[in-house]
């Protein structure tokens, strides 16, 4: 794993004073439609990131996966600091993240699912000062194989519990695993047919309008998204039509109103070398038609994306009322930014990241209207922040 090490207190540069510097590294020149505005050290070998209020406080707080968890409380600034009780080292690699109460105590805890381990997620509590500490009962088993790459978190029966989806793949199933409450769950679940192989990422919204969760996921060396609808009583069925045929394998998928009609839509990147019929780099763009009924917007898919862009995040970069989408080019080390507009997305251009990029958010970390994006650096055991060039 390398050794893991975490600065004890970190502060963001965005151009806002703070109490510290981040690091030693000057802020980037732009060479894109980006600029490298700092980073925040974290553990080493840095994967998943996702950005959540993880105590409460109206404020963007960083959760960081891969060889560790980090939890960085923000100050709605740009500042962060580290949450008591982090980084955990007791992951072999953390991959996705879901957030709620699973134990009724109030505070949010984060749900954790590791990969190259036995099919399993971890439980991160929060505790009254603010910090976090593993669970009772971490790390949970549940009947998937051989490994979980994600999960997501809602109550899908109905019964006020927090309850926790997550992949089977290579059995094309899903697994649900229902929650008590208490922070107990149980085990191992109940898996839940998918007709395409339901590999890298599932989400979980309401698509059809009827208020309750449904769920989303892209299919692995397929092209094709399923969506499969929710009764409220923890049963699922396929939206009419589904699978949606969409571009490429190997996949991932990110949700958002990204046409601005109340309905929640589906981003999905594409990675050239895993399709078994497509061999570019793309970004399909399918827009719900309130039903939970997907097809490609007008112009999907965009195609000669970076080589091996596997990482997407959404939100809006510019501050001007539409979701922009941000990719990450593993090969050349490169995030490629689209912006969203009334006429649909369009390519921005490129920007180098420094180190190893390996996974991508957007957020906004200093309440300015404009998101943040956030690339972890696997190499250089940090989150590199950039933001649109002035």
């Amino acid at each position: 794993m390398g050794e893991r090490h975490f600065a004890a207190a970190a502060c963001l540069a965005l151009g806002i004073a703070c109490s510290a510097r981040v690091d030693d590294e000057a802020p980037g020149a732009a060479d894109g439609p980006l600029a490298v505005r700092g980073s925040i050290p974290v553990h080493a070998e840095p994967w998943a990131i996702a950005a959540h209020d993880v105590n409460g406080d109206g404020r963007l707080d960083l959760v960081v996966g891969g060889a560790a968890v980090s939890i960085l409380l923000g100050d709605g600034a740009g500042g962060f600091q580290p949450a008591p009780g982090t980084p955990f080292t007791e992951l072999v690699e953390a991959a996705d993240f879901a957030f709620g109460d699973f134990d009724g105590d109030g505070r949010t805890d984060v749900a954790v699912a590791e990969h190259d381990a036995a099919p399993q997620f971890f439980v991160l509590r929060g505790t009254d000062g603010g910090g976090f500490e593993l669970a009772p009962g971490s790390p949970f088993g549940v009947d998937a194989t051989p490994h979980l790459h994600t999960i997501a978190a809602f109550d899908f029966d109905s019964d006020g519990d927090l309850d926790v989806v997550t992949d089977s793949w290579p059995e094309s199933r899903l697994v649900l695993v229902e929650g008590r409450g208490n922070g107990t769950f149980a085990l191992p679940g109940r898996q839940l047919a998918v007709p395409e192989v339901p590999i890298q990422n599932l989400r979980a919204a309401d698509l059809n309008g009827d208020g309750l969760c449904d769920v989303v996921t892209p299919a692995h060396d397929r092209e094709a998204v399923t969506v499969l609808l929710g009764d409220g009583r923890g049963s699922f069925r396929q939206a009419s039509g589904s699978p949606f045929r969409s571009f490429g394998g190997f996949s991932k998928l990110e949700l958002a109103d990204v046409d601005r009609d109340g309905d929640a839509d589906v981003v999905e990147v594409h990675r050239s070398d895993a399709s078994t019929r497509y061999k570019t780099d793309a970004l399909s763009i399918l827009l719900n038609d309130g039903g939970g009924r997907l097809a490609h917007a007008p112009g999907s898919p965009l195609v000669g994306l970076p080589d091996r862009s596997n990482e997407l995040a959404l939100g809006d970069v510019d501050g001007d009322g539409w979701t922009d989408a941000a990719v990450i080019g593993e090969t050349a080390g490169v995030v490629a930014l689209f912006r969203g507009g009334e006429s649909g997305f369009r390519s921005a251009g490129v920007t180098a990241v420094p180190g190893r990029a390996r996974a991508v958010a957007v957020a906004d970390l200093d309440g300015d209207g404009r998101a943040e994006v956030l690339v972890t650096d696997s190499s250089g055991g940090r989150v590199v922040v950039l933001s649109e060039s002035e």
